[in-house]
This record gives structure tokens, C-alpha cells and sequence, in this order.
């Protein structure tokens, strides 16, 4: 059935974006796989992983480095497949009968790119460690319990715990960063993780645009209990996700064990990578200068901006 609350100017909007919808520039058949990642490069930007910068980073060796680079290269890529399964593909499927023509259009549209990316990640996965995915799809990212049951309780009710498309929109707008790394990193890293991040940044890119559409759509007009409601949504959205408790140990663990004598320090490197990116460093997220679509956003849904400042303050 239509949605009755897209309101004229909304729609209008809609149907400008309508016929700017493009094909998916990230699937499995449009990725040159070759013989997969190559094992003697990093396959992510140097100055992406957490210990970057840090003299617990330049105390490792070269073999170190390089295997610490590729482990948190994977954990990056399943963190993309899991938010993209569970906190886009899995509320917008259930918000597609509510939408109007047009506005089923762009999210059939939303769907079908994010379908097509998180197949082409689980591939690439594939190809860097088949010892690792081929009975699984996550090794190194396992959420905690608060986390996976905000995402659950989203998933239930999508409508009603709207704000979650403005932290949606937020991790897209960053794939356009990360994206930036790797053109920047050129040869410095693995052509195909390279290629892989930045097809998939070109559909993110679109993605936010519509972002912004959905936010108009589920959260500008809210007020009341509605808009109490979904800024703690949000605000324990950001908090669970970025809480520094997990996240950094197990590329850390996978490291020493397959370099043993890095056991003695395992400890004082997952405290160092934890130290190195605290919450504070998702106001990145929120940068004018960086990411001008989400900073707009904040300006504009003060939820946004709250919740991101909360996590300098815990």
C-alpha cells in the first residue's frame, strides 16, 4: 500500500532521485577475481588499522605487520557484510510494503546494490583466507549481546526505532573515506581489496542520497515520546557499536598465534589499539569536511549530533 505521510514536497523529491538510479556497480560478476588478494601486499591502508601510528605498531616486525594488516583487512570487510545485512538489507525489507511507488523504487533499488555487495565481500573473503570462510561467514567480528539486540529490536520494528537510518547512513557516507585511503595508497596496497572498496563506495554514495530521503520520510516529523524514543535508540546504537570493549582483540589473538612470540604482549596490543581509537573518534563521522552529508544530518536531526558527542564524554 502507499504511504499516506510522504508528504508533496517528499514525493517531489522522490521522483528527482527516481530517474538518477543506476546499476550496482559492486556484484560478483562485475569483479575481475582473478587468482584473489595478493599475500605479500596489505590490503588495507596502512594508517586504517587501529595500532597505526603507535610504537606498539613500529615495534613489529615487517611479516608482523603485514599479517596484523591483512586480519584487520578482513574484520573491516565482515563488519560492512554484518551492518549491511542486518542494520540496512533487514529493516528496509520490512518498510518495502509501507512505501509509496516511488519511494519502493529507490529502496528495491537500495536492496538490490546492498544484496549484490554483501555477496561480493563474503567472495573476496573467500578468496584472502579460504582456511577461514569456508564454513562461516564471520571470524573476526562477533557483536555483543547489547549490540545485537538494539539491531534485533530495529529489525522488529523499523518504523517505530526509525533513527537507526541516520547511523546507517553515517557508516555509508565513511566507505567514501576509506575509499579515498585506497586511491591515495595506490600500489601500497592489494589492487583487488582496492578495487572491491572502491565499487562499493560508488553505490554508497548514491545510497546516501536516499539516506537523506529516509530520514525525511521516518524521523523529520517526529516529536514527542516518538522523538525521546529514537534518540536513546540512537544514542545506544553508537554506544554499543563503537564501545572499545570488543572489536580490537581477536585480529590481535589471530596474530599472536601465528606468531608466538607476540604472546607475552597480546595484552598490552589489544589495550593499545582500544587507547588508539576511542569512541571520541566517531565525531569523524559527523566532520563537515569530511562527510558533508552526515553532518548535515546532525544539524538538522539534533539526535545525531547528540549521540555522537555522548561518546566523548563516556
Amino acid at each position: 500500500m502507499s504511504d499516506r505521510l510522504v508528504n508533496a514536497s517528499l514525493a517531489q523529491k522522490i521522483d528527482r532521485e527516481v530517474p538518477l538510479l543506476r546499476p550496482t556497480r559492486l556484484a560478483p560478476e562485475l569483479v575481475a577475481w582473478g587468482d584473489g588478494p595478493d599475500r605479500g601486499k596489505f590490503w588495507v591502508p596502512q594508517e586504517l588499522v587501529p595500532l597505526w601510528g603507535t610504537a606498539e605498531y613500529d615495534a613489529l616486525t615487517d611479516a608482523q605487520r603485514l599479517r596484523y594488516n591483512q586480519y584487520y583487512a578482513l574484520q573491516k570487510t565482515e563488519y560492512f557484510i554484518w551492518l549491511e545485512r542486518y542494520l540496512v538489507v533487514a529493516p528496509l525489507t520490512k518498510l518495502l510494503p509501507q512505501a509509496s511507488p516511488g519511494l519502493r523504487t529507490l529502496l528495491d533499488s537500495f536492496v538490490a546494490d546492498e544484496v549484490g555487495h554483501n555477496a561480493s565481500l563474503q567472495r573476496l573473503l573467500e578468496l584472502a583466507r579460504p582456511d577461514l570462510y569456508r564454513d562461516r561467514v564471520f571470524y573476526f567480528v562477533v557483536p555483543p549481546a547489547p549490540f545485537r539486540l538494539v539491531t534485533a529490536a530495529i529489525n522488529a520494528m523499523p518504523r517505530l526505532l526509525s533513527s537507526w537510518v541516520l547511523f546507517a547512513g553515517a557508516i555509508e557516507e565513511n566507505t567514501i573515506l576509506t575509499s579515498q585511503c585506497y586511491r591515495q595508497a595506490g600500489a601500497g596496497v592489494d589492487p583487488l581489496f582496492a578495487e572491491v572498496y572502491m565499487l562499493h563506495a560508488q553505490d554508497e554514495a548514491r545510497h546516501c542520497k536516499i539516506d537523506v530521503l529516509l530520514a525525511e520520510w521516518l524521523i523529520a516529523d517526529q516529536k514527542g515520546w516518538a522523538k525521546r524514543l529514537n534518540s536513546k535508540a540512537l544514542e545506544l546504537v553508537f554506544r554499543t557499536y563503537f564501545d572499545p570493549s570488543w572489536g580490537f582483540d581477536r585480529p590481535i589473538k589471530q596474530l599472536t598465534a601465528d606468531f608466538p612470540e607476540l604472546r607475552a604482549r597480546e595484552d598490552a596490543l589489544i589495550r593499545r589499539s582500544q587507547e588508539a581509537r576511542p569512541p571520541a573518534s566517531a565525531k569523524v563521522l559527523v566532520d563537515s569536511g569530511i562527510a558533508p552529508i552526515t553532518a548535515k544530518n546532525a544539524e538538522r536531526y539534533d539526535m545525531l549530533a547528540e549521540a555522537v558527542n555522548r561518546l566523548g564524554a563516556k
